[in-house]
This record gives structure tokens, C-alpha cells and sequence, in this order.
């Protein structure tokens, strides 16, 4: 009956707007709706909190940034395996809502600095603070990542984003090297 309803309410629909290419192939696909009237506005940013005013980066050791829930479906391994190869070589930075065992961060990950979930302002601040964000997402069935808003937000801050080959993070940065 739910189904039947949203059906119903999409068909009366005059136009949709999606945030990427992938969400509107999607949902023409899923509701036989005519491409005509399916459009991609692309999300923004407050760029009165992300941009290069006031960046602080760090001189003699790099950092990176992991931004967003921290779990397996996020890349959270992915992250811990290149904090721990890089140990000596960088510091690291997690910024959100932590869905693993917090006593991972003592077993060998000294450089990885675990923030808590930020405010808007206290993101900002990190962003302009790290040289690279690790966007390490793992594909599962059904599910991608669609966007990345932390992309945008950091690239605004000097940030430069290093992502896996998904659909949201291939449509905001573009041409990507092989591997």
C-alpha cells in the first residue's frame, strides 16, 4: 500500500531534482520517470565556514582527515590501515560518529586523533587544518556513496580529497587515475 502511494505521488509529480547524476538515474529507473523531468542540482556548502580564510596548515608533518561514520560500510579499516603504515610519517584525524569499538584507537594507532562528532564551526576548523581527506568507501550491495558532502566542504578549505571509486565522489572530482 506504501509503494502503491509513492507511486502515485511520483507520477503526479511536474519534476524532480536530485543532488547527483547516479541519485537521478536511479530514480528514473526505479519509477519509470521520463528523463525530461528529472534534473541534478548539485548540493552547496556554507561558504562562510568552508574556505581558505584563515588556513592553518600544518608545515613539517602532513595530516589527514577521515570526516562522517566511522564503520566498515565508510572505509574505516582502510582508514586505520593507512594511519598505521604511515605512523611515523603523518598524523591523522576522525571527525564523526564512531560505530567501532573506541579502544581501537589504543591498540598501535598513536598518530590517529579520534575528534567526536563536530559541530559545523569545529568541522570548519579541522578541515582548514588537514592536507588530505581519505574518502575510503566500500561498495555493498545496493549501496554506494552517492555524494560526499565532506568533499566539497573540504576542497573549499584546501583540502585535497582522496576517494574511492564510487559514483558521488567520481561526479565531484572528475577524471580519476586507474587503481
Amino acid at each position: 500500500p506504501v509503494l502503491r502511494a509513492w507511486d502515485s505521488l511520483v507520477d503526479s509529480l511536474e519534476g524532480v531534482f536530485c543532488c547527483t547524476a547516479l541519485s537521478k538515474h536511479s530514480f528514473i529507473e526505479r519509477f519509470s520517470y521520463p528523463s525530461s523531468r528529472a534534473y541534478v542540482v548539485h548540493q552547496s556548502f556554507d561558504e562562510g565556514l568552508f574556505n581558505f580564510l584563515d588556513i592553518k596548515k600544518p608545515c613539517a608533518v602532513p595530516k589527514v582527515a577521515f570526516v562522517g561514520r566511522f564503520c566498515a560500510l565508510k572505509g574505516a579499516s582502510t582508514f586505520l590501515s593507512v594511519a598505521s603504515g604511515l605512523r611515523e610519517e603523518i598524523d591523522c584525524v576522525v571527525a564523526g560518529k564512531l560505530e567501532i569499538e573506541p579502544s581501537i584507537f589504543r591498540n598501535g594507532y598513536e598518530n590517529v586523533k579520534y575528534l567526536g562528532t563536530l559541530d559545523r564551526d569545529r568541522l570548519a576548523e579541522v578541515l582548514k587544518s588537514v592536507n588530505f581527506l581519505l574518502v575510503p568507501s566500500r561498495r555493498a550491495d545496493g549501496w554506494e556513496e552517492a555524494f560526499g558532502m565532506v568533499i566539497i566542504e573540504a576542497m573549499a578549505c584546501g583540502v585535497i580529497p582522496i576517494a574511492t571509486n564510487h559514483a558521488g565522489p567520481m561526479e565531484i572530482l572528475g577524471e580519476t587515475l586507474p587503481g
